[in-house]
């Protein structure tokens, strides 16, 4: 997995084969020699992700959900979650431009919102059980957008219910994220035909 900073110098990288985690600059040349990455637990489960500057970096293990500072290699946050059994907390993330905030999104359709500062579970979402599913958080932290075969819908966070509802504009809406600044929603789709050809599509959204 990767995580990328759009307004910092920094690229992250998790190759679960070697157990290794590196830290690359804006020419994907690696930082050799970047100790704190060392200190950072290794074999995250889940997608990486970072705020915009790449100062925070937040990963899952098998020691929970955690927000690291790449400066030092510690532990900024655990956060607590509302995990039974052996339910995952995430196999997706998503963390707002200034780090205060991260979604979390499960393969059982569960949708978790964590305030980093203070390390809290805000929200848990469970969201109808369609084949295709997908979530996408807005780096302004007003929007939360969720995409299935049927539509698109756009939770506000601050109020927490659904403002808006788009009718799916393809057959199958397989992925979907946020323009660093929030005002577009990327959709990657597929359209089909009772032929069986399939043409794939990205469109976009105004979010704005």
């Amino acid at each position: 997995s990767i995580a990328a900073a759009p307004q910092g110098d920094a690229f992250f990288m998790q190759n679960l084969a070697c157990n290794e985690l590196r830290m690359l600059d804006q020419s994907l040349h690696p930082r050799l020699r970047y100790s704190p990455l060392n200190n950072i637990t290794k074999g995250m489960e889940s997608d990486l992700v970072t705020d915009s500057t790449g100062r925070l970096l937040a990963g899952e293990s098998g020691y929970g959900l955690r927000v690291y500072e790449t400066t030092s290699g510690l532990t900024a946050r655990h956060l607590k979650d509302d995990t039974v059994g052996d339910e995952s907390t995430a196999e997706e993330l998503q963390m707002s431009s200034d780090g205060l905030l991260l979604s979390a999104f499960s393969n059982r359709g569960i949708v978790r919102l964590f305030d980093v500062a203070n390390g809290r579970q805000i929200m848990r979402l469970t969201l109808d059980r369609h084949d295709f599913q997908d979530v996408a958080l807005d780096p302004q932290k007003r929007w939360l957008a969720i995409s299935n075969d049927l539509e698109l819908k756009f939770w506000s966070i601050h109020e927490s219910k659904v403002r808006r509802v788009v009718t799916s504009p393809a057959d199958l809406v397989e992925d979907i994220r946020f323009s660093p600044d929030g005002k577009v929603l990327a959709c990657a789709a597929t359209s089909g035909s009772s032929f069986g050809f399939h043409r794939s599509s990205l469109m976009t959204i105004d979010c704005s």
